[in-house]
């Protein structure tokens, strides 16, 4: 089982634990990352949990209740990577970002998917990225929200 399996799967039964109250919506409330990206440098390779990380413009839609798992900043790839758990299906999560990101500043590329997976593209000003979705059970999914800088 690779890394990243393990890791949603913790992230799973910890969304499924803490938000199984939780409701969500496509207008819901955005909670920015934790700093602005205007003066941060990126690592050449840096792990974290728990919140989105700095390399993140804070005008990225984030849902409120969403769970930031691992996160990845690769500095030599101009890339970051966040595993998030939310506590809703699949339609509800892609339905937050098609709605959010251009609000936000970002032009949604592409948004296609099934039931079982979504994949929405999109570009900012200085970020452009993926948000891939699958279902992990009835009414959690799990997102891999890939950017890459520049």
């Amino acid at each position: 089982m690779t890394t990243r399996w393990m890791l949603k799967s913790v992230l799973i039964l910890s969304a499924a634990v803490i938000t199984s109250c939780s409701s969500f919506g496509s207008s819901g409330s955005v909670v920015p990352p934790s700093a602005p990206t205007s003066t941060f440098a990126m690592p050449e390779l840096e792990f974290g949990r728990g919140s989105m990380p700095p390399s993140i413009p804070t005008t990225f839609p984030m849902p409120e209740s969403a769970v930031v798992g691992a996160t990845m900043m690769a500095g030599s790839r101009n890339l970051t990577e966040v595993v998030a758990t939310y506590p809703a299906d699949v339609d509800a999560v892609a339905g937050f970002y098609t709605a959010n990101l251009p609000g936000s500043g970002y032009q949604v590329v592409e948004s296609a998917g099934t039931a079982g997976t979504w994949t929405i593209a999109f570009r900012g000003e200085s970020l452009s990225g993926e948000i891939r979705l699958d279902p992990v059970a009835s009414g959690i999914t799990t997102g891999t929200l890939s950017f890459v800088h520049g």
